[in-house]
């Protein structure tokens, strides 16, 4: 008649059978081990495993489509093994070896709502295309998508940070100043402009669907940022927008509350 083995005996057995299997260890089966006994030795075992698989296992990018890839369950690898993993990648470039106007090939990563992309182009950090620099003007349509190839020159380097173009010519950029938190959100002071009163601005920002413009009202007060939405726009000023471009707009909408101002180029009617 067959003996009934012990849970613990199980899964020692168990283990036991895998080791013999990988890498030639076998774990003993004791007659009557205790719990605590059992938990040590399969941690330890486990722990065994990882060091010999790694890092001819961990190189391998078909271990982690096989683990799932996701980030967050590689994040729950430890450190050492992910550290491991890496061994087989490539030599990220410093940032120190690049240089303005140096033309680079990235892959687009992700995108940084509302304003850009993140791209890969081989160097130790990510590279951001902002909206600005997508084409000359307003990007109305051609946007990337996450995993294209781009090719790009660098932009700028400063503070280490990385920052890219896709626009030919010179790399000179007006230099803007954004208005601080504090007074940007305040924009009861445009309660009393009227919509059909015209007001000076200047772009300071752009993403995928409007412009950001600093603006003041006729009375005085605090400069804030408002919102220019694409359909808003002039007739042919979509290829002139430019962060640094002074626009003539009109308030059209101001909501305490939410502390939004809405801005147009459009004509009153």
């Amino acid at each position: 008649p067959s003996i009934k083995q012990h849970p613990h005996e199980q899964l020692l057995s168990h283990l036991g059978g895998m080791f013999r299997a990988g890498r030639g260890l076998v774990v003993p089966s004791p007659v009557a081990p205790s719990r605590l006994w059992t938990l040590r030795c399969l941690t330890l075992a486990m722990a065994l495993r990882w060091v010999a698989l790694a890092p001819s296992c961990f190189t391998n990018p078909r271990f982690w489509q096989d683990h799932g890839g996701s980030p967050s369950q590689r994040s729950r690898f430890p450190l050492a093994v992910r550290a491991a993993a890496k061994m087989g990648e490539e030599p990220r470039i410093p940032l120190a070896d690049l240089e303005p106007g140096q033309s680079l090939s990235g892959r687009v990563k992700k995108r940084y709502f509302p304003l850009g992309f993140f791209l890969d182009v081989g160097a130790e950090t990510d590279g951001l295309l902002e909206a600005s620099e997508l084409c000359e003007g307003f990007p109305v349509s051609g946007l990337p998508r996450v995993n294209d190839t781009l090719q790009v020159r660098v932009l700028s380097l400063r503070d280490g940070k990385l920052a890219l173009t896709l626009r030919q010519g010179s790399l000179e950029r007006q230099s803007v100043e954004r208005v601080p938190r504090g007074q940007q959100r305040d924009v009861s002071s445009f309660s009393e402009v009227l919509p059909s009163e015209w007001i000076e601005g200047k772009v300071v920002s752009m993403s995928f669907d409007c412009l950001y413009v600093a603006v003041r009202p006729t009375e005085g007060g605090h400069v804030v940022e408002g919102m220019l939405r694409r359909d808003e726009f002039a007739d042919g000023f979509a290829s002139e927008a430019a962060i640094g471009a002074s626009v003539s707009v009109r308030v059209i909408e101001v909501d305490v509350d939410k502390r939004s101002l809405q801005l147009s180029m459009m004509p009153f009617e």
